[in-house]
């Protein structure tokens, strides 16, 4: 390791913001993070919950109670998985390190714009400007990026969404099929 001119331990407490990226730290361990694309987070999140209200007020009463039960674990697993995307820490890389290096570095694993080491996978975002672990995409729908934090509930928010559109079609089959008989 180089000499450093400065090191100190940095541990992120509270409410801070990290590139364009809005977190929540306890106790140097980032709970809730939300991206720079939240305004999408309260659409498509309304649009969830308001799936979940026509599920329960208009679907669930016109069909029998096994259709209900599995309605309800469907849009219920987009609910939850939808908030745990976008509220989980996608795998920002922190620098726990505060360290002034020389401009001469010339560490291929080393991001300039987020001064940390960029892990294997990992990959620096120009929308919420930090580096991400296991880096899959930017999500303008979730509002920040999807990493190894919060890939699993991202597939199972997709898969969700598409047995829930899946659950309507077998839905509009039942009540028509019910009405002719």
């Amino acid at each position: 390791m180089e000499p450093c001119s400065k090191i100190q331990v940095k541990q992120p407490s509270g409410f801070f913001k990290l590139g364009n990226t809005y977190c929540l730290s306890i106790q140097g361990e980032v709970y809730i993070c939300i991206g720079p694309d939240w305004p999408y987070n309260f659409c498509l999140g309304s649009i969830v919950f308001g799936a979940n209200l026509f599920f329960l007020l208009i679907m669930a009463p016109q069909v029998d109670i096994l259709m209900q039960y599995i309605g309800l674990f469907i849009y219920m697993t987009s609910m939850i998985s939808y908030i745990i995307t976008a509220l989980k820490n996608p795998g920002i890389i922190f620098n726990h390190w505060e360290i002034e290096l020389e401009e001469t570095s010339n560490n291929k694993n080393y991001c300039k714009e987020c001064s940390v080491v960029i892990e294997k996978d990992s990959e620096h975002c120009y929308e919420c400007q930090v580096c991400i672990r296991g880096y899959d995409h930017h999500c303008p729908l979730s509002g920040k990026c999807i990493g190894s934090g919060n890939l699993i509930p991202f597939y199972i928010f997709l898969v969700s969404i598409f047995c829930g559109i899946f659950y309507v079609f077998i839905w509009i089959f039942l009540v028509a099929a019910s009405r002719r008989a």
